[in-house]
């Protein structure tokens, strides 16, 4: 049995200074990503991601990369307003398998709670993680470049990343031919669709597996982008030589590098 979890929570920060037809339309955005994520990474959540308090998610994940991707997932997909995390591991000591994740307990949940709101108060660092050892700046490190780069793109890099995260999601399958489901497809379908009018078809969404070694992962993220900026052209009715400036300039193959990197760092860091 996996004696350490990590439990991430994530929440909107200055919320409250938001109108009330802002924050809603950010509670409404947060809530589809959430959604998006709970399906994505379903083979890596313990407890599913939920609504625990106001504008604040938290799920249990059985390793801290899991958590991580799924923070990066969520803040790729969320643009409306800016995002914080934290994320603790340790242990889950109160299981109770037929409830919900606001109602379990352990170490891991405690720290995710220190985390969070330490990340509230950090001027470098959106995401905090928490450990035994108490905050690892280790762990941060290797998750702050991707992090910083999504934060720097404009409203339209944003928009194209997020057709590009949807499209070509980052997973920790091991095997490089991994799918995604199809209430997946369904949910990233309508999401492309309700936010830019794009059209595609199922066989469009290809997960990139970051399996266990870098170099693999590296390598699948790089080939996964051969001519995606033309189907991406076809799907949102955008030409393909737009898209792959807006995406170069977005540096969205570097960032997802860095964020194949951290997944690698992170695992080596639990195993050792």
């Amino acid at each position: 049995m996996n004696n350490s979890y990590s439990a991430l929570m994530v929440d909107m920060r200055h919320s409250r200074y938001l109108s009330d037809s802002k924050r809603q339309g950010a509670q409404e955005d947060l809530a589809d990503a959430m959604d998006c994520a709970n399906e994505l990474f379903k083979t890596e959540l313990e407890m599913p991601l939920m609504f625990s308090a106001g504008d604040e998610l938290q799920g249990l994940f059985r390793s801290t990369a899991g958590a991580f991707l799924a923070y990066r997932f969520i803040k790729i997909l969320v643009q409306t307003v800016d995002l914080r995390g934290g994320i603790g591991v340790g242990e889950w000591k109160t299981r109770m398998q037929s409830a919900l994740s606001t109602e379990q307990d352990g170490s891991a949940y405690h720290r995710a709670r220190r985390a969070i709101a330490a990340s509230e108060k950090d001027k470098y660092s959106n995401l905090k993680i928490i450990d035994a050892s108490g905050v690892s700046r280790e762990k941060e490190l290797c998750t702050a470049g991707c992090l910083e780069i999504i934060d720097k793109r404009n409203e339209s890099q944003r928009n194209n990343c997020e057709v590009v995260e949807l499209l070509r999601p980052l997973v920790l399958h091991e095997d490089k031919d991994a799918t995604l489901s199809k209430r997946c497809v369904e949910l990233f379908e309508a999401r492309i669709g309700k936010k830019y009018g794009a059209r595609g078809n199922s066989n469009d969404y290809v997960p990139v597996a970051l399996g266990g070694l870098l170099n693999l992962s590296v390598d699948g993220i790089r080939t996964s982008h051969v001519g995606l900026a033309g189907q991406m052209g076809v799907a949102m009715g955008k030409t393909r030589q737009g898209l792959e400036k807006s995406l170069r300039l977005a540096n969205v193959v570097r960032e997802r590098e860095l964020a194949a990197f951290a997944v690698y760092f992170l695992n080596e860091l639990e195993m050792s």
